[in-house]
């Protein structure tokens, strides 16, 4: 073979190293390219970040004016300047269908109710009424002016409760009717003693409501009455154990109080002889958070009595003053104070006490909760619906003259209007 065809051949291997070599290097100075950009980038955002450092080290540290040996305090104080993301200045006759859904709805999220939900439609006396009554020897008591029924239903599929019917003589029916909810107290007896059967007279208001001529339904919360424990440890520490174990699931006590409650309620419209457009709501401490959060969540609820039960749900770290575990709704203080809450019931009849010298609900507290919902009620243009009335010299108590005005407060709301 001579020299000119090998030189061809040559010549054209050469050209095909080359176009391959050429696609090489486009490639290459694409990825050259890509990396020098990438690099670009970096190298700024670490110039920014030294200047941020920089910075930082020409500030230095900076102690606030005061400050705490307890870091927990220290924490509380922080979050207690956020501002609430619902507030009741802002309500009016405008938006206030649809702040009151997208509070109820928060609060429906943070009670996270744990118990499985009955349906409202097998929500009746009938369906849920358990243990028949001589079973269990709670035969009906003639009371002279009424008749006491002892009464026992399901709260969810797996639990129950323990309640009072207290059915007036001598009334027409249908007749009104009011949820009586017991307070907490020392003694923590429950039902028992709002239906007059021990402990202090002053909390005798379901026994004075029926003879008033109310239809009342009184149910213990868990941990009260029939329904404690009956173990060595003291009420406190069971109540510790139990809200603590309920917290750690991610869910808390209050939402099983409110849950079963509601169902109550719910049972209570269900009775045929009940006035179902005329129903209220009374508590006492304990007592008045169950009915002011009963009455936020359910509109049907027609008028209402709180006694001894307004206070932040902010708590000073300073006041030295512990509540409840049962009262306490975690994460509430993120989104409303109480007077939001208590918008929730506005413009419908509501009537407050609270005692000058109460230890544990501070009278001043009280009163900057109530001052924004007095003009709340105002804006609605129904102020009359609204009475605070301020018990000088008084404690945490509900005394007879103060319990006289929440019963004429609530016939005039539900007796003189009846349909």
């Amino acid at each position: 073979m001579g020299e000119g065809p090998q030189n061809r051949m040559v010549f054209v291997l050469y050209l095909e190293i080359m176009a391959v070599n050429k696609k090489k290097i486009i490639l290459l100075v694409i990825v050259l390219f890509f990396i020098s950009i990438y690099f670009i980038v970096v190298l700024k955002g670490l110039n920014k970040n030294a200047g941020n450092e920089q910075a930082v080290k020409e500030t230095g540290f900076v102690p606030a004016e005061n400050f705490y040996k307890y870091s927990f305090k220290a924490a509380n104080i922080i979050s207690q300047k956020i501002k609430t993301e619902f507030s009741i200045e802002k309500i009016d006759k405008e938006n206030k269908e649809d702040f009151d859904i997208r509070l109820r709805n928060k609060l429906n999220e943070l009670l996270n109710f744990p118990l499985s939900r009955i349906p409202e439609s097998a929500i009746s006396l009938e369906t849920l009424q358990i243990f028949p009554l001589t079973e269990l020897g709670d035969e009906p008591v003639d009371k002279g002016k009424y008749i006491e029924k002892k009464i026992y239903f399901y709260t969810s599929n797996i639990s129950f409760a323990d309640a009072y019917l207290l059915i007036p003589k001598n009334v027409e029916f249908p007749a009104p009717a009011i949820i009586a909810m017991h307070q907490h107290g020392d003694t923590k007896y429950g039902i028992e003693e709002i239906v007059g059967h021990i402990g202090d007279e002053t909390m005798f208001y379901a026994k004075e409501l029926a003879e008033q001529g109310y239809i009342v339904l009184a149910m213990n919360s868990d941990s009260f009455g029939d329904r404690r424990i009956d173990v060595i440890d003291s009420d406190d520490i069971i109540e510790k154990i139990d809200a603590q174990d309920l917290f750690i699931m991610g869910l808390n006590p209050l939402g099983v109080v409110v849950q079963e409650d509601l169902v109550s309620f719910g049972l209570l419209l269900s009775i045929d002889i009940v006035d179902k457009n005329n129903i209220g709501c009374i508590g006492h401490s304990f007592g008045g958070i169950r009915c002011m959060y009963l009455a936020a969540l359910d509109k049907r609820v027609k008028a209402v009595v709180l006694s001894n039960s307004i206070a932040d749900t902010r708590k000073n770290p300073q006041s030295g003053i512990s509540h409840t575990w049962l009262g306490i709704l975690p994460g509430i203080g993120k989104y409303a104070e109480t007077k939001e809450i208590l918008g929730l019931i506005a413009p419908r009849p509501l009537i407050t006490f609270n005692g000058e010298k109460d230890p544990i609900l501070p009278a001043l507290q009280t009163k900057e909760q109530l001052a924004e919902l007095e003009k709340l009620y105002q804006r609605l243009g129904k102020e009359s619906n609204l009475v605070t009335e301020l018990m000088k010299n008084k404690s945490h108590e509900f005394p007879i003259e103060f319990r006289k005005m929440a019963y004429k407060f609530l016939d005039e709301h539900l007796k003189n209007q009846k349909k």
